[in-house]
């Protein structure tokens, strides 16, 4: 058998190992744990939890009607009863002995999801708002884009001050990932409005230790004139923001939930008509794409990815909540104005300009801000997680797994199998 024919034999048998790989996939079953926060209220409308839930069911139906390796999806959606760790060392170890594909949200199921997954090194896990560095294998840890996200809410908050005292306000919490949010606030207030004052203020607690909410209140309110606050983070800010915008009118942004339907109960807690919008991050679609990503081999473990705004409102996973009480305010007008901006932002026209591994303004070597920085609240950074490596939204469509590796070598023993019996037979 002349070494040409042996070539093109071996080109048509790996293809044909391919196509009977597909085959197989197709149909098979891929079985996925999505592991919630959990918690008394996790279920309520708007939560992170209740998105999560809706993107777990359009990622992984019983039977799949769009591109996948897989025929069906098998889904085990975990709730935790509190969101804390005893918690989830008991959730999520129970999870990767159910499925294949494990997906956790929070915090809280870091140390869960790092130990079983060094316990299940065939397995896939993937954590979303949170970052593991160094790396694990077998784990992605997926990420909001934060910055993008405070300046979507600085945009805003620039453009609505411009015709008003020009001065607006962002409340934080010092470690790494809101302050991405806080610089990227102040950077979109620059752009929309270069003359107005972001000031800045960190929380020294998440949970509103030592009602450090009134203080922060005061402090904002005694800047007299502020126009718009926007809640980077945290309880503190929540309670700070219904203070301001009952006992001062102050225009308040909220984050990551509609704040107008969850922190001001669809409208009954007073000063909800002072909550212009929300920065949605739309666990709905976080989830449904990573889960299609598993389902295509595409889900790239052993890094940060990173998800942001796009030009397609399918995978988008930043927006803008709806005006609710405050449409006079977001008008129309300025909700095209947001649109042309989130369109800029998608397509790289412009740029948070804010380093991810510092949070801090790029164009002062990395360790500036446009922040106005006020009553000295700065205090230690704390879980401050660094970025080693990232990939863009688009990583979905690009890369492998562990199962993809295993595939390949798979293919090569098959076709290995097939030319060493046509050899042995005496092919000419």
């Amino acid at each position: 058998m002349s070494n040409t024919a042996l070539f093109r034999l071996a080109s048509s048998l790996l293809c044909l190992a391919y196509l009977l790989q597909g085959v197989r996939a197709a149909g098979g079953t891929l079985d996925v744990s999505v592991v919630l926060r959990g918690g008394e209220d996790s279920q309520k409308q708007g939560t992170t939890d209740s998105m999560a839930v809706d993107g777990a069911k359009e990622g992984c139906p019983p039977s799949i009607n769009f591109p996948s390796q897989y025929a069906s999806c098998n889904l085990d959606l975990k709730v935790p009863t509190v969101e804390d760790e005893q918690e989830f060392a008991q959730v999520i170890p129970h999870a990767a002995q159910q499925s294949d594909f494990i997906l956790a949200m929070g915090y809280f199921a870091e140390k869960a999801v790092h130990e079983t997954a060094l316990q299940n090194s065939g397995k896939t896990f993937g954590i979303i708002d949170f970052e593991f560095t160094p790396p694990v294998p077998n784990i992605a840890s997926v990420l909001f884009k934060d910055d993008q996200e405070g300046f979507l809410a600085g945009l805003l908050a620039g453009e609505i001050a411009n015709g008003r005292n020009k001065k607006v306000a962002v409340i934080g919490v010092n470690q790494l990932d809101i302050r991405r949010k806080v610089n990227g606030f102040a950077n979109g207030v620059k752009l929309a409005c270069l003359d107005c004052t972001p000031y800045c203020t960190y929380a020294k607690s998440f949970s509103n230790d030592n009602h450090e909410s009134d203080s922060i209140a005061a402090s904002i309110a005694g800047l007299n004139g502020v126009d718009v606050v926007y809640n980077a983070a945290s309880i503190t800010g929540t309670l700070a923001l219904k203070k301001l915008t009952t006992e001062n009118g102050i225009l308040a942004i909220g984050d990551t939930t509609d704040e107008w339907i969850t922190n001001w109960a669809l409208g009954s807690v007073p000063g909800s008509e002072k909550v212009i919008t929300s920065i949605i991050r739309d666990y709905r679609v976080m989830v449904r794409e990573n889960i299609k990503a598993a389902l295509n081999n595409h889900f790239v473990t052993g890094l940060t990815l990173l998800y942001g705004v796009t030009n397609n409102t399918d995978t988008t996973v930043l927006r803008f909540a709806d005006c609710h009480e405050a449409c006079d305010v977001y008008n129309s007008d300025l909700k095209h104005k947001m649109e042309d901006y989130m369109t800029k932002l998608g397509n790289g026209d412009i740029k948070t300009d804010i380093d991810h591994k510092t949070g801090m303004w790029k164009t002062q070597g990395g360790g500036g801000s446009q922040c106005k920085l006020f009553d000295g609240a700065v205090v230690k950074a704390a879980n401050n997680h660094t970025k080693n490596t990232t990939k863009s939204e688009a990583s979905w469509m690009r890369g492998g797994s562990a199962v993809g590796l295993v595939s390949h070598y798979v293919n090569a023993f098959i076709l290995l199998g097939f030319i060493k019996v046509l050899v042995g037979a005496g092919l000419p």
